[in-house]
């Protein structure tokens, strides 16, 4: 099934995904992009071998989609693993949350100021 869902997805054209209407509730509410919004164009970007697009689409994008993966196809193995380690130290998990809520930050200030 992953392996249908990323064949349609790397023949799709760009413009196909890219006019698709927005399901994002926060978007649609606020008018602003989610901590999440282009992740899609941004798993379709590596579908179709252009990991620098993926990146500025979202950079985040590859990494949840390695881990999406690595889960779909060994269900646990991800948990199992952290469960090992015994957790990410929190300066990883603080380090991680800043990056992405900081670049969210700055999508948010440059779409405000985008509308003026």
């Amino acid at each position: 099934m992953l392996g249908a869902a990323a064949a349609i997805g790397a023949l799709a054209p760009r413009s196909a995904i890219v006019q698709l209407p927005s399901t994002c509730p926060f978007l649609r509410i606020t008018g602003y992009p989610c901590p999440t919004c282009g992740m899609v164009r941004s798993w379709h970007s590596l579908l179709r071998l252009e990991p620098a697009r993926a990146l500025r689409d979202h950079p985040f994008g590859p990494i949840a989609l390695t881990a999406l993966t690595t889960e779909t196809l060994h269900p646990g193995i991800l948990e199992r693993r952290m469960q090992r380690a015994r957790g990410l130290p929190a300066a990883a998990q603080a380090g991680a949350a800043i990056a992405w809520f900081g670049w969210w930050g700055g999508r948010l200030v440059a779409a405000h100021r985008s509308r003026r």
